[in-house]
């Protein structure tokens, strides 16, 4: 009796081990399979998560823009720099340089864009001629350069009398010749015509600001 007794125990226990580790198997495979599944849960949420941010940013940023380009064409509507736009561009046509009297062009231009420097925060601001020179800047030694012919085809809509958005902007590739101090800032442009009287547009008042901060604190969620 004793042997049979052990042979059944024995067969018991195989079929117990059997058992356990049918269940451990199954038990690994349920596992397994909710953790993939949790993990793919995830992935979907975090995508859908930075879709969505990414889509708050991106019309943050269009809001953003389209307030600088509104600041930008009511600038370049105020009489005064429409009255100054004009004696700067008649000297610049007439051959004149910036010097003695004539340098009260530039100061008036300056002292009128001052509110705008530091209301707006401007980093930059600048008129340019038809023929792509800068008559007025707030760097005074630019006055007198010509832009590069790639950026200055950028601006071909506001001298058709619309208003520009120019993204960030190294300087050496707007102003060719630039300073080594000045030439890798990067600067966002808002465009705007400067009109006469009649409606014709004389030139275009640039405002610019650094482009670091600003996108690099929008973006660093993406």
């Amino acid at each position: 009796m004793q042997p049979r007794i052990f042979t059944w125990l024995s067969e018991l226990t195989r079929r117990n081990v059997l058992l356990a580790i049918l269940i451990v198997l199954v038990a690994s495979v349920a596992a397994a399979w909710s953790f993939l599944n949790v993990q793919q849960a995830v992935r979907y949420s975090r995508a859908t998560l930075l879709s969505s941010l990414l889509a708050i940013q991106s019309e943050a940023l269009l809001i953003w823009a389209e307030e600088r380009r509104a600041d930008t064409i009511q600038w370049a509507r105020d009489p005064s720099i429409i009255a100054v736009t004009g004696r700067l561009l008649d000297r610049h046509r007439s051959g004149g340089v910036a010097s003695g009297e004539n340098l009260k062009e530039e100061a008036i231009f300056l002292d009128r864009i001052a509110p705008a420097v530091e209301d707006l925060r401007l980093a930059a601001a600048n008129i340019t001629a038809p023929d792509g020179t800068l008559i007025a800047s707030l760097v005074p030694e630019f006055i007198g350069a010509k832009l590069s012919p790639e950026y200055f085809a950028r601006l071909k809509p506001a001298f058709d009398g619309g208003s520009v958005f120019i993204g960030p902007t190294l300087e050496q590739d707007r102003l060719p010749g630039m300073t080594a101090e000045r030439r890798m800032l990067s600067v966002i442009w808002t465009s705007a015509p400067v009109k006469s009287r009649d409606g014709n547009v004389l030139a275009v008042l640039s405002l610019g600001r650094y482009a670091t901060r600003r996108f690099g604190h929008t973006l660093e969620t993406t």
